[in-house]
């Protein structure tokens, strides 16, 4: 069994606020959250979803939202976010849980889970400074009351029959607790008090230049916001570069479609320069950090071949390795024997 965790999924199956509202990348995002996510997760994985769940307004505005993510692979772990106005009662919620018989969901709210030698516990936090908060309300009142409900979920998690001898306690909020120059400081000596080492996070979108993972007093914290940037595209750009290498051969080289078969020694511009570049970034990269891990090898051999071979690129002018390449090479090949200068 796998952990996964994305908040701030702002579904709409049942109200007229789709998120396209906010950009192009958001066109059917449902549809995006939906294949990705079955494409990843299998039905004996457990996703935490801390907050921002609906859009709807009402719970029953937010049963079809609930329904999309039960129909989806793995059990889920919901948390509430500042969004969730659907969200009136813990009870309610679970009374329309069990009605509907969503069956894979289930409230993380002052509660916990021990799940794979990991306790999950948390809450939903407060804004990460007083004056983007909502107005006419108590920032330190709320953000006390939150405090005391991660302690809640941090103690009931503690109170769980331990799966193995080190379970590892992670905290998961909807609120960041460290957000660019502000610290929510009782949570976060809430959470080294208790020996927690992982937080995540969501409720952040459009902040591009906020790095994924950071260290902070010893704590890592991760956002994990539902957001187009971090959706997996992987397939498709592999497709596509393959799609466009196939088509600048078929191009160049020629042959086919009328088109008149040019000699690899003829080939040159753009194109060419272009080719090279990609093939050259693809194998330098992996060879570069194979011959990284052999020059810190405990292996006297691995690590003389690499560090020698480092030594020696680094040594040598590029203006003397395309010579080389261009005419030495040539004159040592055995009699007979040619090579083009692309492939060279």
């Amino acid at each position: 069994m796998a952990l996964y965790c994305m908040a701030d999924t702002h579904l709409s199956e049942s109200v007229s606020k789709p998120m396209d509202l906010f950009g192009r990348r958001w066109v059917n995002y449902t549809a995006k959250i939906a294949e990705n996510w079955n494409a990843v997760v299998r039905e004996e994985d457990t996703v935490i979803l801390p907050g921002d769940i609906s859009w709807g307004l009402t719970l029953d505005e937010a049963e079809a939202d609930l329904a999309f993510l039960h129909r989806l692979n793995g059990r889920k772990l919901i948390g509430k976010g500042n969004h969730d106005l659907w969200w009136q009662s813990d009870k309610k919620v679970m009374t329309l849980i069990e009605e509907r018989g969503f069956s894979s969901l289930s409230l993380l709210r002052n509660n916990a889970y021990a799940l794979e030698g990991k306790r999950i516990c948390g809450s939903r936090g407060w804004y990460s400074d007083p004056h983007n908060a909502p107005p006419d309300t108590d920032f330190s009142k709320i953000t006390a009351r939150e405090v005391i409900r991660a302690e809640i979920s941090i103690r009931a998690a503690l109170s769980l029959p331990a799966e193995t001898q080190d379970d590892e306690l992670i905290a998961f909020f909807h609120f960041p607790p460290v957000y660019r120059g502000f610290v929510c400081r009782d949570l976060i000596e809430l959470m080294k008090r208790y020996g927690i080492k992982r937080c995540y996070y969501g409720h952040i979108h459009n902040v591009y230049d906020l790095p994924p993972s950071f260290e902070f007093e010893g704590i890592t914290m991760t956002i994990v916001s539902a957001v187009p940037l971090f959706w997996r595209r992987s397939l498709y750009l592999i497709a596509g570069w393959g799609l466009s290498l196939a088509c600048f051969f078929i191009l160049m080289y020629g042959g086919i479609f009328g088109l008149k078969p040019i000699d690899t020694d003829l080939w040159g511009g753009l194109p060419l320069t272009v080719v090279l570049t990609v093939f050259g970034m693809s194998a330098s990269t992996p060879i570069g950090i194979l011959l990284a891990f052999g020059r810190r090898s405990e292996m006297p051999l691995i690590r003389l071949l690499s560090s020698g071979y480092i030594e020696l690129v680094r040594g040598v002018p590029l203006i003397t390795v395309l010579f080389v390449a261009t005419y030495i090479f040539p004159m040592i090949l055995p009699q007979g024997f040619s090579m083009s200068a692309f492939w060279r």
